[in-house]
């Protein structure tokens, strides 16, 4: 899967609900591990090339493999990036959220003693 695609699944599973924000950096974590593989497999290739052929070939392919390794570095970053981002705007709306909720918790209160006070004040009301 390449890093854009991953980056989707998770900004999707994230928009759904379906995935925590450690959830998605685990998988983050993951895609960075499988790229480090994939460019340690190119690696030991480009190196068992660099054997057979000769030194302008092996230049050509090394430079390649380092393109392809600050591509791939580059991309794990960026989904992390992103990752980070939008575990700051999940944050940020869960603390405004949360905010609402209180103030709402703090009318219900307020709302409860206005009528216990009211019923108090009642002729006739049990008083201790």
């Amino acid at each position: 899967m390449t890093p854009g695609r991953v980056t989707d699944k998770i900004l999707r599973l994230l928009d759904y609900g379906c995935m925590s924000t450690q959830e998605a950096i685990k998988e983050i974590k993951q895609a960075e591990s499988q790229a480090e593989q994939t460019i340690k497999q190119a690696n030991l290739q480009a190196q068992e090339i660099v054997k057979q052929a000769g030194n302008q070939a092996a230049e050509y392919i090394l430079k390649k493999t380092q393109e392809a390794r600050e591509k791939a570095e580059q991309s794990a970053r960026d989904i992390i990036d992103e990752a980070e981002r939008e575990k700051i705007n999940i944050e940020k709306d869960a603390r405004g959220k949360i905010a609402q909720l209180e103030e709402l918790a703090a009318k219900n209160i307020s709302t409860a003693v206005d009528w216990l006070v009211t019923e108090l004040n009642k002729p006739g009301a049990a008083k201790s």
